[in-house]
């Protein structure tokens, strides 16, 4: 998916594409791209969430970006294609944090999630929260400022899929919230 992500980027010809997928809804300028996560299915399909980005320039005098979601197919030969894509409208961003990647370690009770910004460490606990479904889960949530990066370590059993969610209370050191809550849901 990096190399589908690089060559909208570059304005080329994306190789890896299955035959009907529609790319034509890429944004033009693009300055860079950038997965924010993936999760695998049972059957090995792959869903990317990525982030298409306009930086500001003389042409454009805002920044903006557009999110994008590609399915990747397993196909013969453990080869894959992208055999879905949807690209979301282009939006002027924003002032705040927003969120630049999240993963999740071996299991799902670790989850790390990188921001653009420093965050007001005031705000990151109560931001945070975690559930499955028995309901909310308790956590231990820390913020790592040199990384910008908020780790969850889910604290207990787990019952099916974890959905971590970061609400607008959470702000950058400027004071200025997230823009939008983020969530992210895994399977165990």
């Amino acid at each position: 998916e990096t190399a589908f992500l690089a060559s909208q980027v570059a304005g080329t010809k994306p190789d890896g594409v299955a035959p009907g997928v529609d790319t034509s809804a890429t944004p033009e300028h693009l300055s860079r791209s950038y997965v924010i996560d993936t999760v695998v299915a049972d059957d090995g399909t792959v869903t990317v969430h990525a982030r298409l980005v306009v930086d500001a320039s003389a042409q454009n005098m805002t920044a903006s970006h557009a999110d994008e979601t590609l399915t990747v197919t397993p196909g013969a030969n453990a080869a894959y294609s992208i055999s879905a894509v949807t690209i979301g409208a282009l939006v002027s961003d924003s002032h705040g944090p927003h969120v630049i990647h999240a993963a999740a370690g071996r299991n799902t009770s670790v989850i790390s999630i990188a921001f653009d910004s420093d965050l007001d460490v005031t705000s990151v606990v109560a931001a945070v929260s975690a559930k499955d479904r028995a309901g909310v889960l308790h956590t231990s949530v820390v913020y790592d400022a040199a990384t910008r990066t908020v780790t969850v370590t889910i604290l207990g059993k787990l019952h099916g899929a974890v959905t971590v969610s970061v609400s607008t209370g959470l702000h950058d050191i400027a004071g200025q919230p997230l823009s939008d809550a983020y969530s992210l849901t895994l399977k165990p």
